[in-house]
């Protein structure tokens, strides 16, 4: 999650490593115009406004995860799996349901039990992070390897 402009706002993007380890992160953005999906790869992954990573799971194949997470809707319409406008954070939830329901990934938690525990870390470390101190890594709050 990263800091936004307005307090209590975050950023939502998936983070998968590669192969070989290297990050790679997933994310919706309206930033530049309408609503697009965006990869980002190596150090331009991690952005210095990242306030926290907080690990949902492990990923059982990772080529499959990226083409999973590569065909959740970012077209500005409403989720097609609960009706809510789009946004970067219904885009990471819907992505995250998907990437369970196929078996990529398992999530121990609702999603929703996710949400609310990844937006009380980020309100936890977010003054740290905007004080230079940077990104808080939490390894353990779902966590499940496969």
């Amino acid at each position: 999650m990263k800091s936004r402009p307005s307090p209590r706002e975050y950023h939502w993007g998936l983070i998968v490593t590669d192969d070989i380890g290297r990050p790679v992160l997933h994310h919706a953005t309206n930033l530049t115009g309408p609503w697009k999906y965006e990869e980002r790869q190596n150090e331009s992954a991690i952005d210095p406004t990242l306030i926290v990573l907080v690990k949902a799971s492990g990923v059982s194949n990772v080529p499959r995860a990226t083409q999973i997470i590569q065909s959740v809707p970012t077209d500005g319409k409403p989720s097609r799996r609960t009706g809510a406008a789009l946004t970067c954070r219904i885009w990471v939830k819907d992505a995250l349901f998907e990437l369970h329901e196929t078996g990529e990934i398992f999530l121990g938690d609702d999603i929703e039990v996710i949400e609310t525990e990844a937006i009380a870390y980020a309100e936890r470390y977010a003054a740290d992070s905007e004080q230079g101190k940077g990104t808080a890594v939490i390894n353990s709050a779902f966590a499940s390897s496969l």
